[in-house]
């Protein structure tokens, strides 16, 4: 079919459950080496019907012949934090980038994507836009003007026993409730202590977001949990000044937990671990309370340590446990958990395992770094932001060359006291450049 026979044009208010069915199809449809199926409906709807910046105008699809979707392009609108003031900055995040089977080698996504960018630029009037690509597909997009800013995630090796003696058994952990006001305003204060100096991520501009963009994910293929812990008090709406607290937001993929166990049952080995991603993590030390208000300071290192072990013991209890039978026991099962680097730097850990000199789930050996050369980025528009290496020094960024002298990691000689953990500071090599996978679009 010759690529004129396609209109390509911003998708109609009506047309939304189109759109829908065509991701579905593109992306739910069932692999043909695994048999596993991708993303389903629900997932994308979700990700429709909660984003309250939502435009049909900046989704652009092509459609042929009776009102088929063949191609489709969506482009998200957020804000992201850039520089060491953290300025804030327009951006458009490029999503739902799908071609059906038969009408693919047509350049219908690349013609699309034309359309976003001109979107973006000129009606939206973005200064950023960002995709995220898988690696067969990264230079695809470099010729169309992406390029790369590589950033660092940490994949934790979990040893379950060396966790459980940092567990702290006298705390309070519940599942977190995004509409209850005490939990959102104590998560929302954790998560504002540092996620601003973590550049690149998204800012989060109302309840709204936090509680169904957040909050909320439809999509039966992951296993999640999101909790929250408290030092001691129960009902958060009565949390003292100077009480540590703290959340987590994790996930995993159902079919990795039933191939892990499966391995185990049929060899007693697991040779592939259970990849689980943490999406949120966050902690605190309640600094004041008013009005349903709150603000944090820094957890100590051994705080933050109790803090972390019991968070992430839990997590790993409500993913793993309920899939166990009885006679395999969640220490055999292998866990990473994975993280950006700028979340909790290799300083984070070293801090944590000072306060205590046995053996550690802190230790280095149980943890790798993983480069992810996926995020793309263009300057739709220049603006201004400041360098953290060069002492906050101003530059126009009109490329994504200046994009990454801000993104760098700390440059010798330098230090940046670190927002979660109290008395640390990041030195060289020490990732800034971060995106939390909640946030994904």
């Amino acid at each position: 079919m010759e690529t004129n026979k396609y209109e390509l044009r911003s998708l109609q208010q009506d047309e939304i459950p189109t759109l829908l069915d065509h991701l579905d199809a593109v992306f739910g449809a069932a692999n043909a080496l695994t048999g596993l199926r991708g993303a389903p409906r629900g997932f994308f709807e979700h990700h429709w019907d909660s984003d309250e910046t939502r435009d049909p105008r900046g989704c652009f699809c092509a459609f042929v012949g009776d009102g088929e979707m063949a191609a489709s392009v969506r482009v998200y609108s957020r804000s992201v934090r850039i520089g060491a003031r953290g300025t804030s900055v327009a951006i458009g995040g490029i999503g739902d980038v799908a071609t059906k089977p038969e009408h693919r080698g047509k350049r219908l996504a690349s013609r699309l994507l034309g359309q976003a960018d001109v979107f973006m630029a000129d009606t939206a009037k973005f200064n950023l836009a960002v995709l995220h690509a898988g690696p067969g597909v990264i230079p695809v997009y470099a010729k169309q003007g992406w390029a790369s800013c590589p950033f660092n995630s940490t994949a934790l090796s979990v040893d379950t026993l060396l966790l459980a003696k940092d567990v702290d058994n006298q705390s309070t952990i519940q599942a977190m409730d995004l509409t209850n006001s005490a939990h959102l305003s104590a998560i929302k204060a954790t998560y504002a202590l540092t996620a601003p100096s973590i550049l690149g991520s998204f800012e989060r501009p109302s309840d709204f977001y936090w509680t169904q963009y957040v909050g909320t994910c439809h999509d039966p293929r992951r296993v999640k949990t999101r909790i929250v812990y408290s030092q001691a008090t129960v009902n958060l709406a009565n949390l003292q000044v100077g009480e540590c607290i703290g959340y987590a937001y994790c996930e995993a993929m159902r079919h990795d937990i039933a191939r892990a166990i499966s391995a185990y049952e049929s060899s007693g080995v697991v040779h592939n671990p259970i990849n689980i991603l943490v999406m949120d993590l966050f902690a605190g030390k309640v600094a004041t309370v008013a009005d349903d208000i709150m603000h944090m300071n820094p957890q100590t290192p051994s705080q933050l340590r109790k803090t972390l072990a019991t968070l992430l013991s839990s997590s790993l209890s409500n993913i793993i446990g309920p899939f166990l039978p009885g006679h395999i026991p969640l220490q055999a099962i292998q866990v990473k958990f994975i993280f950006p680097s700028a979340l909790l730097p290799s300083e984070v850990f070293e801090a944590m395992s000072a306060t205590d000199m046995d053996s550690s789930w802190t230790a280095s050996e149980y943890r790798e770094k993983i480069l992810d050369e996926g995020f793309m980025f263009k300057v739709l528009h220049p603006f201004t932001a400041a360098v953290g290496n060069e002492g906050g020094k101003d530059i126009e960024v009109s490329s994504v060359e200046e994009l990454k002298r801000i993104f760098a990691p700390v440059a010798a000689g330098r230090s940046i006291p670190f927002a979660m953990c109290e008395g640390v500071f990041l030195g060289e090599g020490a990732d800034v450049f971060g995106f939390f996978k909640s946030d994904r679009f």
